[in-house]
């Protein structure tokens, strides 16, 4: 797999513009690697979030410098897998635990809150992992069995998880 890597310069940024470069950069698929440094794969769906990160950081004066690594073998190719990983199974298994909460809840039968805005949201999480899960992880798959179950609770049940 090839990846960029991104050298994210906002010195003297506002915060905000830092915030929406770095949030651009987290929720398209990126790690960080080191202070300022960043990796994220070179695919189709992880291009709009390096365009986001590139379009927050020239406005708040700052700018990205963008390299393509030219091997799909070596030792920072696994770092940013590692990284990467961490980080999916970190989110697939906080799905995963909500998902258990909201079968608890549907188990108890409580009767206020909006039990399918919970379930809209784990949806809408685990299809945005699968989609930059460009590793194939087994912890993303549970987490997408996890929540195809929680989609067959009773749809009675209105607790707010």
């Amino acid at each position: 797999m090839t990846w960029l890597v991104l050298i994210v310069r906002l010195r003297g940024a506002a915060p905000r513009y830092r915030r929406r470069v770095y949030a651009a950069l987290a929720d398209g698929g990126g790690v960080a690697v080191s202070g300022g440094v960043w990796a994220i794969p070179d695919t189709v769906m992880h291009r709009p979030a390096v365009d986001a990160a590139v379009r927050h950081a020239l406005a708040g004066g700052g700018d990205i410098v963008v390299m393509a690594t030219t091997t799909d073998n070596g030792a920072s190719h696994e770092v940013f897998e590692v990284k990467l990983s961490e980080r999916h199974t970190a989110e697939a298994e906080a799905i995963t635990g909500r998902c258990t909460g909201l079968a608890a809840a549907a188990a108890a039968g409580c009767g206020r809150g909006g039990l399918s805005t919970d379930l809209h949201a784990l949806q809408r999480d685990v299809r945005r992992l699968a989609r930059l899960d460009v590793i194939g992880l087994e912890v993303v798959a549970s987490a997408e069995a996890a929540v195809a179950r929680a989609g067959n609770l009773p749809a009675a049940c209105e607790c707010r998880v």
